[in-house]
Order: C-alpha cells, then structure tokens, then sequence
C-alpha cells in the first residue's frame, strides 16, 4: 500500500488506496483478482470491490472491520504486538501458501 515499507505515496489519504490498486491491476492488464488483506489491506480490498467490483473476484478478509468505535481503536492497538509473535506469523504464511494452493 502506499507509504508502507518502501513504497512512495505517503502523501496518498487512505480512503484513496482502493484507486491505487485499481491503476495497477489495470497497469499489469489484470481485469480481476482475488484480493487478500490483512487489517488496512482488507479494508482497501472491500473499497475496491464496492467501488469496481468488476475487477475483485473474491475478499479474503483477515483481522478486519467496517468501522471502528474509538474504545474498539484502543483494544485493537493493545493486541496488535502479538501480530509480530513468531507463531503466528508462521501460521499466517502457512495460511496464504494453502489459499495459493488451492485457489
């Protein structure tokens, strides 16, 4: 997404993200997809497919939501560290490479 890692784009507001996923698929003369999100990146893939559902096959959603109420925002921000524990980074890949395999 832009402004993430090393990407450019940080200027780019995130209600916006959804056009910039829709400008590459198009670049790379991708007419649809299955998009999978974690969090932000599932939110950007339902934006997408409401905006251009012609282009999104299917969601795959993970540790997403619509809307967040600020008492919500303060949970969620409290158990975003266990994210980073190597167990489940490990069973997230695992996750994907059986998605991959099966799709």
């Amino acid at each position: 997404m832009p402004g993430h890692g090393q990407s450019e784009g940080s200027h780019i507001r995130f209600h916006e993200y959804w056009r910039v996923i829709a400008s590459l698929l198009e670049h790379l003369n991708i007419s649809s997809c299955t998009i999978c999100g974690l969090s932000k990146g599932a939110r950007v893939g339902l934006d997408l497919a409401d905006r251009r559902p012609e282009m999104v096959d299917g969601l795959i959603m993970v540790n997403s939501f619509v809307r967040l109420r600020p008492d919500d925002r303060i949970e969620r921000m409290s158990i975003y560290g266990l994210l980073e524990h190597p167990s489940i980074v490990r069973g997230f890949k695992h996750s994907l490479k059986m998605l991959i395999r099966f799709c």
